[in-house]
């Protein structure tokens, strides 16, 4: 390319100016990646947050399974406990 990208010291090298740009633009594109990434999870219904309200123990019913269903069918989701414990 014709520009030094790094220079030798007695220590190892280091990036010139132009190296230094070429690594920031490095990690720009792998963080646009991410973000792609990150847009057709959510696109794709694999990624979020589910909110689930209910009056009754976890024991009782079926719930407590279908969350864990729900939690290895999409990894990526989040699912938070917002339930009080009745104490204050």
């Amino acid at each position: 390319m014709g520009v030094p990208f790094f220079e030798r010291f007695s220590g190892g090298v280091r990036p010139t100016r132009p190296g230094r740009d070429v690594l920031r633009f490095r990690t720009i594109l792998e963080e646009f990646g991410a973000l792609i990434a990150t847009a057709r999870s959510v696109h794709n219904s694999e990624t979020g947050r589910l909110s689930v309200g209910f009056c009754t123990s976890l024991s009782d019913g079926n719930l407590q399974a279908s969350l864990l269903e729900f939690k290895q069918r999409f990894p990526q989701s989040t699912i938070t406990d917002t339930f009080s414990s009745g104490t204050s």
